[in-house]
């Protein structure tokens, strides 16, 4: 049996109790993982140079990482799904469970190829522009480690106040600089008066969803099921939310 033979049979609800433990603190990103899975799926398994994934049992360690996976992270989807799942000897997991410990090593490193290979991104989706507050910030970072106020090394008392005048410096600037891609982000989609909220804000969190499979007006209803079903977190600290989509310019809406 091949890795593709095993996605083409377990859904990724079957698979998801055996996921959660594994991302346990981190039950908001659920969405990205269905996703990656949707995406997962698309492909065609293609050979490359390894061509086996072993799946063993690992007693050492707690129940949400027991499956040990060998020889999957990293590689690129279409060569990790021609790949032959190989049992140690004696080991039986059921399948759901073996798949959710195989989705989690294949979306290690990105939870898409233009994550993983660093190519693509054709609609934006990772657009972070950069302005003033980032160059501030990335000549102060060069200018600390170009001088070794990093380095484990003894200073004396002058040298010690610098180095922490600099570090809180530093950690203000990627505080700001953050704030400010944001809103240079968010300018895109909604008039700078709308966006002064954002100066000011004690707490906020920015989430990307993608419709993986969904094609014409379906889009934004499996966007709007990653966030109601896939997707687990606690909206009390938060009073508002700000939505907008990206669609490439090839794949307009239908209406």
């Amino acid at each position: 049996m091949i890795l593709k033979e095993l996605f083409d049979r377990v859904t990724f609800d079957q698979l998801l109790p055996y996921l959660l433990p594994r991302i346990e603190g981190h039950e908001d990103n659920i969405h990205h993982f269905r996703e990656a899975y949707d995406l997962i799926s698309l492909y065609e398994p293609i050979q490359g140079l390894a061509t086996a994934v072993w799946i063993s049992d690992d007693e050492d360690v707690d129940n949400a990482y027991h499956i040990e996976v060998r020889f999957l992270d990293g590689d690129t989807w279409p060569h990790a799904l021609a790949k032959e799942v190989i049992f140690e000897e004696g080991v039986v997991f059921n399948e759901a469970e073996v798949l959710a410990a195989c989705l989690w090593e294949m979306t290690f490193y990105g939870y898409s190829e233009e994550e993983i290979t660093g190519e693509g991104d054709e609609i934006g989706f990772s657009y972070e522009p950069k302005w003033v507050l980032n160059a501030q910030y990335e000549r102060l970072s060069k200018r600390m480690d170009k001088h070794g106020y990093r380095w484990k090394h003894k200073l004396n008392r002058a040298k010690r106040k610098r180095n922490y005048r600099q570090s809180a410096r530093l950690d203000l600037l990627e505080c700001l600089a953050k704030r400010e891609t944001l809103i240079l982000r968010m300018k895109e989609a909604f008039p700078d008066e709308r966006l002064g909220f954002l100066l000011s804000i004690d707490r906020g969190m920015e989430y990307h969803y993608r419709s993986t499979l969904a094609g014409g007006n379906e889009r934004l209803p499996y966007i709007l099921k990653s966030m109601t079903v896939y997707q687990q977190m606690d909206k009390s600290p938060y009073e508002e939310a700000y939505v907008w989509a990206y669609l490439p310019s090839n794949f307009p809406w239908l209406e």
